[in-house]
């Protein structure tokens, strides 16, 4: 486990999400990632990143 992005693993989240959602709608999801910066500007890009995977994430999770 890489702690990869959703778009950059090999974890087919298309079909993971929505499976999770139904098995427990009210879930809360974690996402766990790394950051090697130590400049503001990359702190702050990194975590618009994942908040973007995390929307990403939720969107798939309310498809059927």
């Amino acid at each position: 486990d890489d702690h990869a992005s959703p778009e950059q693993g090999n974890i087919p989240w298309e079909k993971v999400m929505p499976s999770l959602k139904k098995a427990n709608p009210d879930c809360l999801l974690t996402l766990e990632t790394h950051c090697r910066y130590s400049e503001p500007e990359l702190l702050v890009s990194f975590a618009r990143h994942n908040l973007a995977c995390l929307d990403y994430l939720e969107k798939i999770a309310n498809m059927e």
